[in-house]
Formats: C-alpha cells, sequence, structure tokens
C-alpha cells in the first residue's frame, strides 16, 4: 500500500520524460518533413525520425502521467479538488489563449501569407479569425481557442466527467477491489488496455475530425 506522503520518484522521472518530450517533439517540427505550421527552409532526416518515433504514443504518456496526478490529488485534496483543477488547468489554459496563442497564429498567418497587416491589426480581426467556419458545441473549441495548449481544458473536461467514477476508485468498494485483482494479475494490466481499444473503436466513427 502506498502512503499519500509518499514520493513515487519514478513517475517523477515519466512526468519529466513526458513533459521534456513535448518540448523537444515541438521545437523539431520547425525541421522536420511533415506539414505544419511553420517550416525552416532547410529540414532533418533525424527531427522527421523523432516526431515520427514518438508521435504515436507522447500524448498517451502524458495523459497517464496526469491521470495518475490526478488520482493522488483527489486523495490528497478532495473537498478542495475541483477548486484545485481549475486553478491548475482551466486558468493557465485562459491565460495561454489570451497572452501566448494570438502572437504565435499571428507568426503562423504571417509566414503563410495569410495575413500581411501589423500584430496590433491581426489582434483587432483576432475574433473574426476565430469565429470563421467555428466548428458548434464541440471540444474542438479547446484546439481552436488554445491550440498547442488544448490539453489543458481537455484534462479539465475529462477530470469533471470522470469525477464520479475517480472518487469510486479511490474508495474500497467492490469496484476497486474487483479492478486491482486484475491488475496484480500477469499480463492484467492488457484488460484496460482492451477496454481503451473498444471505447475507440466505438467513439472515433462518430468524431472523425478528431486525431487522437
Amino acid at each position: 500500500m502506498i502512503s499519500q506522503k509518499e514520493r513515487l520518484y519514478y513517475l517523477d522521472c515519466l512526468r519529466i520524460l513526458a513533459f521534456g518530450l513535448l518540448f523537444v517533439f515541438h521545437t523539431i517540427r520547425f525541421f522536420d518533413h511533415f506539414p505544419w505550421l511553420v517550416k525552416n527552409d532547410e529540414q532533418s532526416i533525424l527531427a522527421s525520425f523523432i516526431v515520427g518515433f514518438t508521435h504515436g504514443w507522447r500524448m498517451h504518456l502524458i495523459f497517464f502521467i496526469s491521470g495518475v496526478g490526478t488520482y493522488f490529488a483527489l486523495k490528497s485534496r478532495k473537498k478542495l479538488f475541483v477548486k484545485d483543477r481549475f486553478k491548475r488547468l482551466l486558468v493557465p489554459f485562459i491565460a495561454g489563449i489570451i497572452l501566448i496563442i494570438p502572437p504565435q497564429k499571428f507568426t503562423e498567418a504571417i509566414f503563410n501569407g495569410w495575413f500581411n497587416g501589423s500584430i496590433w491589426e491581426y489582434i483587432k480581426a483576432y475574433t473574426s479569425f476565430i469565429m470563421k467556419d467555428h466548428p458548434g458545441f464541440s471540444l474542438q473549441w479547446t484546439g481552436r481557442l488554445g491550440y498547442h495548449i488544448w490539453y489543458l481544458a481537455f484534462l479539465f473536461v475529462m477530470t469533471l466527467v470522470s469525477l464520479p467514477l475517480l472518487k469510486a476508485l479511490s474508495k474500497k468498494n467492490m469496484l476497486s477491489r474487483f479492478l486491482g485483482k486484475v491488475a496484480e494479475k500477469r499480463f492484467g494490466i492488457l484488460a484496460f488496455l482492451l477496454g481503451i481499444i473498444v471505447l475507440d473503436l466505438i467513439i472515433r466513427p462518430l468524431f472523425p475530425e478528431y486525431l487522437n
């Protein structure tokens, strides 16, 4: 049994790996051979290899780490959990879409020839650019508004939606004991992967425009 105060250093290492890779991934996107927002004239096969190799699993690792962090946060904060998630996820997301994303989109627009005015002119017209061909009531807004920080809003929504299940799993009950026994068996963890695969097969046809 893991104590609430016990530090899991291997999870810290995984967190450093996951988010360190996140910075590396987006930095070298300028230099790979795949289409992206802004590209360098000289491109690298090594950058393309790293992007291709990590693209299929890096976000899965980040969501895994975030899920573990959410589990421990729920056990340690309980009553303040939703407020804590709001401060840690939604506040940075809102700050990002105000301070970081507009200059980023301006740079992309200038590079691709979509806009040729000043950044102040772009910001004045920013709302109309955002609303053009908007997706309606959809989580696609997290990407449209947040670009590469979509993950923060996505994680916030996923946390709220799954909160009843998370609370149930954090207590000793029939469900948590059953899942614990499954996980303890050899290759038992693969049973959870099967559930994810089935869920993906059901949901993906309903939302084909989503990449992951």
